[in-house]
């Protein structure tokens, strides 16, 4: 029950604030953007292309580590995932958090998000009336 009141909320939350975008200039490195709010390793635990869609779930197969400005991903050998889902290759992306405007941009490419307890990050793929969403926990210390 619990799952299905936050994926609700999740949905009506990112329906709310649109699609994602191309991004045609680089981010500015002034910008009001908190990296210390997501620095450290994050655990993507599920991925659903659209609100209709049957959800990839993960346990720790796929590990993100956000540094300064990049983040890297690590997917461990023999790990189905879609190439819908961003960031789908091990390797080094760049990134910029933005928690006052709920939005990151991984790759030059912006999604809404949302950061929950500084546990839970919640990013908005896609647009229309039910986007999809990827949900990454941070790894506890």
């Amino acid at each position: 029950m619990k799952n299905l009141i936050l994926a609700l909320i999740t949905t009506l939350l990112f329906s709310l604030t649109g699609c994602k975008k191309e991004i045609k200039e680089a981010p500015n490195p002034n910008s009001a953007k908190t990296e210390n709010a997501i620095a450290g390793e994050w655990y993507l635990v599920r991925y659903q292309s659209s609100g209709f869609s049957t959800p990839h779930n993960y346990t720790n197969e796929i590990k993100w580590t956000f540094n300064d400005e990049t983040v890297r991903v690590n997917i461990k050998d023999n790990t189905e995932i879609t190439e819908e889902c961003p960031l789908n290759s091990n390797g080094s992306y760049t990134y910029v958090f933005n928690e006052q405007e709920q939005h990151i941009i991984l790759n030059n490419v912006s999604y809404p998000c949302g950061l929950t307890d500084n546990d839970k990050l919640l990013i908005s793929i896609g647009g229309g009336s039910c986007p999809g969403t990827m949900e990454l926990n941070k790894v506890a210390l």
